[in-house]
């Protein structure tokens, strides 16, 4: 917990609920496999002069 702690803005909760969730990350291939699972991969929607850029 102590680690993922480390990170800004994530506290005891935060952790806990990661570890929960996610368990072993070692499962993961890589960082970008991770990151697809919880649901963190870019997205964008452009149409003419607009465009929106999701989160990474």
């Amino acid at each position: 917990m102590r680690s993922l702690q480390a990170l800004r803005g994530v506290d005891l909760i935060v952790a806990v609920t990661f570890a929960a969730e996610v368990g072993d990350v070692t499962r993961f291939e890589s960082p970008r496999r991770l990151m697809g699972y919880l649901g963190l991969v870019p997205s964008e929607r452009s149409t003419g002069a607009s465009v929106q850029r999701g989160g990474t």
